[in-house]
């Protein structure tokens, strides 16, 4: 599967402020390993690639995945 993501930033200390705030993803509750969620971070976080098209653009919207270790954020296609 190719990699989509080009950069990111948000750190994880950052992350904190924005956990639980987003939309779910799926039907796993939020904060439980195994969910996702989509947060508006308000500030560009990356390059989201299009899958489809291979475009990149900058964005401001990243999925939350959480796990039992924890969690990570990736970039998300922006909303338009």
């Amino acid at each position: 599967m190719p990699f989509y993501c080009i950069f990111i930033t948000v750190s994880l200390d950052s992350l904190k402020g924005y956990v639980g705030t987003g939309q779910q993803v799926g039907k796993t509750e939020i904060g439980l390993p195994g969910s996702k969620e989509r947060v508006n971070f308000n500030k560009n976080i990356g390059i989201y690639i299009d899958p489809v098209t291979g475009n990149q653009t900058p964005t401001t919207m990243g999925i939350i995945h959480y796990s039992k270790n924890g969690y990570h954020v990736v970039p998300a296609k922006p909303k338009e």
